[in-house]
């Protein structure tokens, strides 16, 4: 066998052969649903018949506004609607709602540290305009007393023997 075969059988046959099936694939035929390959059809039609749609919004698909804009419109439409707008919107709505109800809970932690700081710093206050006005000295045992003081503020602030110091509920 010469080379001229061993080329021939080496590279036009394939080549003959893809392009066989390239003419056949450019000629065009009436498609139907029939016609579809079953893993697309699939993709895009319920056993019961329901279609899938996609639709993308218009304008600009990577700014926030038109993305929301498009997710609310998509969803007055078909409120069983899915899809990454869809999901970009919800996600913005579930973050923004548990910031503020961080920040709610942040608050009324400040309120409880501020409601327990401020009577014993005015006890504090107190104590040393009365050391100042009496003359007396004030030494380590008095300043020692003050932490022993933030406790029992803490406990006095409970309610019917919780475990919890009073604070504000946001739920």
């Amino acid at each position: 066998m010469g080379d001229r075969v061993k080329a021939t059988n080496a590279f036009i046959i394939p080549l003959e052969m893809d392009l066989d099936s390239l003419r056949q694939s450019l000629r065009a035929k009436p498609i139907d649903l029939k016609s579809l390959p079953q893993g697309l059809l699939r993709d895009w039609v319920t056993q019961e018949g329901r279609e899938r749609v996609d639709i993308l919004p218009k304008g600009n698909p990577n700014h926030d506004k038109t993305i929301a804009t498009f997710a609310r419109a998509v969803l007055v439409a078909e409120p069983a609607a899915t899809g990454p707008a869809i999901e970009i919107l919800k996600w913005a709505e579930a973050m923004i709602k548990s910031l503020i109800q961080a920040a709610a809970i942040a608050f009324c932690a400040i309120a409880t540290v501020a409601l327990t700081l401020v009577p014993l710093l005015v006890a504090a206050l107190a104590t040393l305009e009365i050391c100042a006005l009496t003359g007396f000295k004030l030494n380590y045992a008095n300043i020692i007393a003050f932490p022993v003081l933030w406790p029992l503020k803490s406990i006095t602030s409970w309610h019917g023997g919780g475990t919890r110091p009073t604070s504000c509920n946001p739920r």
